[in-house]
């Protein structure tokens, strides 16, 4: 005995399970039933492509389509249906006979263009034309729109790009579109060029620019008749130049200049300028003044001591300065630009510099510029410190680095597995792992699992082999992490 189930009239069973309407099959056509409680009739049927109606009776091809003779077959197209044509007809509703002109002999695709029936275009067939002519019906020609040029003649071909054109002489190229004008643009400075009969095939109309010659090359600066450097402009007036003289000199050919003259002495160069006198002069052996008759000596320059030498440099003379000083005159101690470095305390002496540093510890050299620090011994952004140690130098190395360069980190021996990267840090353990996808841990040591997930309350799945494992958050423990942690109080 138990509760008792009243089905109704489409369904039977125990339980109501088995439904009476589908028994019978009543989709037809390949159409599928399914039991519904929605409708009266207690089914409904999803039908096969090209079916339709409450049992699937209903058919695309049910207003015969297709022309006489051919097959009406429904499926999933937009139309519902396609047609299956019989010998010689074509088109998507086989309604065109003899579309290529088998029977009639009227061949639809011109200048030897062949001809294939069609079932998708509704013309009933396609042409596939010969080189040289396109076209629904390869009636168009390549040399329709006339693509040689200067008078070339078109002939269509085969081969790309469908034809081919004969030129008139002197044009070239695909097209007849080259000459020798285009193609060496003979004609310089300006001229003009045009094609012309015979050798050489083109005649230069020159600029009225100074320019002449067959190729409007040739000027009255052939022969360079400007002097010292100046620049020769070619000029339609006579002679038939003009020149651009350098400052400092003139005359038609630039020929003349205040240096002429010679007015600076003592071995001294005179140079054309555009200053008021015309010239400059550039003094040796130390002469100076605007003609090079004073010594550079004369007002005694060198201070403390320092003997003066006339000489060639840019002041004109030398100090030979006594001990202990400097500078071009001698009036600097040798020890006054402080040139002990980085610390180094300054002695003047009777060396050849004048002075002699003794530098702070972990420096060196003349000044105290040098250091063990200049190789940039710290590695990995740690900053160096010159000092008295053993090595010259200490290193502060950055957060997660260390030993005397620096160069040693946690990382040093690959704790991360499964190819995780590792970025040394200030954590506990000195670094930190980058995990490949589908590894975790702090090592990346522990692989995720693959497909379901046996891990409950949040719990972690890992590989354990070929078996799973789960790591239990939150005080969840068991196997799965299915036992909940003790409630307070209980």
């Amino acid at each position: 005995d138990g509760p008792q189930c009243t089905c109704s009239t489409e369904w039977s069973g125990l339980t109501c399970e088995i439904n009476l309407a589908c028994n019978i099959n009543p989709c037809q056509s390949g159409g599928t039933c399914s039991p519904s409680s929605l409708v009266e009739d207690g089914y409904t049927c999803t039908c096969a492509d090209g079916f339709s109606g409450q049992t699937c009776t209903e058919s695309s091809c049910s207003g015969n389509p297709c022309a006489t003779g051919s097959t009406c077959v429904p499926d999933a197209s937009a139309n519902g249906f396609s047609c299956t044509c019989a010998a010689g007809q074509s088109n998507p509703l086989c309604n065109v006979a003899d579309g290529c002109g088998t029977v009639s002999g009227a061949n639809p695709c011109l200048n030897g263009g062949d001809c294939s029936l069609s079932n998708t275009l509704y013309a009933g067939y396609s042409c596939q034309c010969n080189g040289g002519f396109s076209g629904t019906m390869c009636h168009i020609s390549a040399c329709s729109k006339n693509p040689c040029q200067n008078g070339g003649s078109c002939t269509t071909k085969s081969s790309s790009p469908g034809f081919e054109c004969a030129c008139v002489a002197p044009y070239t190229g695909a097209i007849c579109q080259e000459s020798i004008c285009s193609l060496q643009q003979p004609c310089k400075n300006g001229g003009s060029c045009a094609v012309a009969p015979g050798t050489p095939g083109y005649q230069c109309t020159c600029a009225n620019n100074g320019y002449t010659g067959p190729t409007c090359e040739a000027s009255a600066c052939d022969v360079n008749p400007c002097a010292n450097g100046a620049q020769c402009n070619p000029s339609a007036a006579s002679p038939g130049y003009t020149c651009t003289c350098p400052v400092g000199f003139s005359g038609p050919t630039c020929s003349a200049s205040a240096c002429d003259a010679n007015p600076c002495k003592n071995g001294a160069t005179c140079t054309p300028d555009g200053t008021t006198l015309g010239y400059s002069c550039t003094c040796v052996g130390g002469y100076s003044g605007p003609t090079c008759t004073a010594s550079a000596c004369d007002a005694l320059p060198c201070f403390n001591g320092g003997t003066c030498i006339v000489d060639s440099s840019n002041d004109g003379f030398t100090c030979n300065c006594q001990p202990g000083y400097s500078g071009a005159t001698c009036s600097q101690s040798a020890c006054g630009q402080n040139p002990c470095q980085n610390g180094g305390s300054c002695q003047p002496d009777n060396s050849a510099d004048g002075y002699t540093c003794t530098c702070e510890e972990g420096y060196f050299g003349v000044n105290c510029m040098a250091s063990n620090c200049d190789m940039q011994p710290c590695q990995n952004g740690g900053s160096c410190k010159a000092d008295g140690s053993a090595d010259g130098f200490t290193c502060t190395c950055e957060v997660g680095y260390f030993g005397v360069h620096c160069t040693a980190s946690a990382c040093t021996s690959h704790p991360c597995k499964y190819g995780g990267s590792c970025q040394p840090d200030g954590s506990d353990d000195g670094y930190t792992c980058s995990c490949l996808t589908g590894f975790f841990g702090n090592q990346c040591e522990l692989r995720s699992c693959v497909g379901s997930n046996p891990c409950q309350n949040g719990g972690l799945c890992f590989q354990q082999g070929i078996s799973q494992a789960c790591i239990c958050n939150n005080g969840f423990t068991g196997s799965n992490c299915q036992v909940q942690p003790p409630q307070p109080g209980v």
